[in-house]
């Protein structure tokens, strides 16, 4: 498999996901349509949860190799450019009542002010 476009029989349809370790790809051609949505709402699941759970944006979120193959997975289903996927998903969506910092970086804090580096 190259890029992301499926290769089964020549079928070039776009990736909804790939697994590099097999070769494996997941495009409507040849996932039944209910594999297919399965996928593509835990693809919009865990974006969400990003947006909306820091801790989870520190250890998956921005800037990582995860965040990016997610969007490239939900510009793939959209058919959107992964640029402006990214771009949408960058946006911090914590409920103000709840807003807060990452709980690595609190600690990371206290530890700072204790003299701990």
């Amino acid at each position: 498999m190259t890029g992301f476009v499926c290769e089964h029989a020549g079928c070039r349809q776009p990736v909804i996901a790939a697994m590099p370790d097999n070769g494996a790809c997941f495009c409507a051609e040849h996932f039944p349509s209910r594999t297919v949505r399965a996928l593509c709402d835990a693809v919009v699941y865990v974006l969400n949860r990003i947006q909306q759970d820091p801790d989870l944006r520190w250890v998956m979120g921005w800037g990582t190799e995860s965040f990016h193959r997610l969007c490239v997975a939900e510009a793939a289903v959209k058919g959107e450019e992964v640029n402006a996927v990214e771009g949408r998903r960058r946006v911090d969506l914590q409920p103000d009542y709840r807003k807060r910092e990452p709980e690595v970086v609190v600690l990371r804090e206290k530890l700072r002010a204790a003299g701990v580096e």
